[in-house]
């Protein structure tokens, strides 16, 4: 089973909770604008989201700078603790299939993009 994808138009992230990826979630916040879009049952995830250490957090923290090696550690030692972590993990991998360095963003189940890409069997460019 393939993770749902974020509920904004034309993004193709897996949904997180809420329906939508950490950024959109995090936009959405910010401008004021509702957050809980209606999903069919028959199109909710099979992680339970709602149990997920990130909640409690900023969304931005997933997403941090190239640069920001602290925001990264951390966004990374709250996921370590995270009960649904492996599933978080796993959803992004399978939204991810086939896509290359660039179509990766943020920290799902505590790994990076990068870090998912190598796991994908991806070298910096090409698909293996």
């Amino acid at each position: 089973m393939t993770a749902r994808p974020c509920a904004a138009p034309g993004c193709e992230r897996p949904a997180v909770a809420r329906g939508m990826c950490n950024a959109h979630y995090a936009r959405a916040r910010r401008e004021g604008r509702k957050t809980e879009p209606y999903v069919p049952p028959e199109d909710r995830p099979t992680t339970d989201y709602s149990r997920a250490a990130c909640l409690d957090h900023d969304p931005e923290l997933w997403f941090p700078d190239p640069k920001d090696d602290y925001t990264r550690k951390v966004a990374k030692r709250i996921c370590k603790g995270c009960p649904i972590r492996r599933g978080c993990l796993s959803d992004a991998m399978a939204a991810e299939v086939g896509q290359g360095f660039g179509g990766r963003a943020g920290i799902y189940g505590g790994v990076t993009s990068h870090r998912r890409a190598k796991k994908a069997g991806m070298s910096k460019g090409r698909a293996k």
